[in-house]
């Protein structure tokens, strides 16, 4: 099936979703046709799996969503509106999955361990018209196995969702009259400091305690700054980093100070690290 010049392929992850909507249909067709058989069984580990399965399924949709609105270019205007719909869905499928239906997937796994352990002790013989006990163990060490992934998955997107918030937060901070009049109006994602950047630099309140340096007029003249590489004037908000010496305007250092923490003439460490550690730590 072709979309545009996009060609649809099938992959690894379609055909996992392919397997769930199999067990699914096959385990609905089971209980709709075996379901009294099933009364004497010491659990209902044929409704575990029908859940389970369904469980599964719910967990794809978000990626087939944001997948579906991924590519936004060589739309028109009315596709295009269409996929920021979407996207928007998809935004709210993730939150619903990620908070709701993770959490429940994860205890009903750990109940169905409980469940399968009780039925092969007690009542053997109910078990799924067709399914092997060795088949059920399978798929548990397998829910197991989405349930690192996916847990994994939220804990790496919290942490970068917190990494861009602290370079929000430290951006505005360090913005001021004099930044802007020299470089303008920057965001996290123009300047570098989006979530999969290295917060290598100083925090905010870090920079803003380094010590600000005031020059009289002869000294204007024989000094500039290396990062705008113009002169020093009178009134300029100067910044002179501790450890080495050097001066620059503080609007340019400290925008630079943000992605590292070194001087930018002798590449020297800025702020010591044993003396920054702490907050680098809290910063990553």
């Amino acid at each position: 099936m072709v979309q545009g010049s996009n060609q649809f392929r099938l992959t690894y992850s379609d055909g996992i979703l392919i397997f769930y909507l199999f067990s699914l249909a096959h385990s609905s067709v089971d209980i709709l046709y075996h379901g009294e058989e099933f009364g004497h069984c010491a659990k209902p580990i044929h409704v575990w799996l029908l859940l389970s399965y369904v469980s599964l399924v719910g967990l794809r949709i978000p990626h087939y969503l944001r997948q579906y609105c991924a590519d936004p270019t060589g739309m028109n205007a009315e596709s295009a509106s269409a996929a920021s719909l979407w996207s928007g869905v998809a935004k709210v499928c993730l939150m619903g999955v990620w908070f709701a239906l993770l959490p429940f997937f994860i205890i009903w796994t750990v109940v169905g361990s409980f469940w399968l352990y009780e039925v092969l002790e007690e009542t053997p013989s109910c078990l799924p018209t067709g399914t092997d006990g060795k088949f059920i163990v399978f798929w548990q060490v397998l829910c197991y196995l989405w349930i690192v992934i996916y847990c994994s998955c939220v804990g790496i997107a919290l942490v970068l969702k917190h990494r861009q918030q602290r370079a929000e937060t430290d951006l505005q901070l360090i913005q001021d009259d004099d930044t802007r009049s020299r470089w303008g109006n920057f965001t996290t994602t123009s300047f570098g400091l989006g979530p999969m950047a290295p917060l290598l630099g100083l925090s905010a309140k870090e920079i803003s305690a380094l010590p600000m340096q005031s020059l009289d007029p002869a000294q204007c003249q024989d000094q500039e700054c290396s990062i705008c590489i113009s002169t020093f004037q009178e009134g300029d908000a100067i910044r002179r980093l501790p450890t080495c010496g050097h001066s620059f305007h503080k609007g340019c250092i400290d925008l630079w100070l943000l992605r590292q923490n070194k001087c930018p003439l002798c590449k020297g460490d800025v702020v010591s690290k044993a003396a920054s550690g702490d907050s680098a730590f809290a910063i990553v």
